[in-house]
């Protein structure tokens, strides 16, 4: 894993995807640290939950 991407939007803001959805993505491209960087929003206890339990390669800041 290469790359890295500081500068990510979720459906939470003005994206097209989930959060566990942009991670799969980074995984599928050879990512290996993804940063959130929503306008204006920060994920809720619910999807904090939900990437604690991704078990994939890329590490995510938030």
């Amino acid at each position: 894993m290469d790359y890295e991407s500081l500068h990510n939007h979720t459906k939470i803001s003005d994206g097209l995807q989930n959060h566990l959805d942009v991670l799969k993505t980074a995984e599928k491209f050879g990512y290996g640290v993804i940063a959130f960087t929503d306008h204006d929003a920060v994920p809720n206890s619910a999807i904090i939950k939900q990437l604690k339990t991704h078990k994939g390669s890329v590490k995510w800041l938030k």
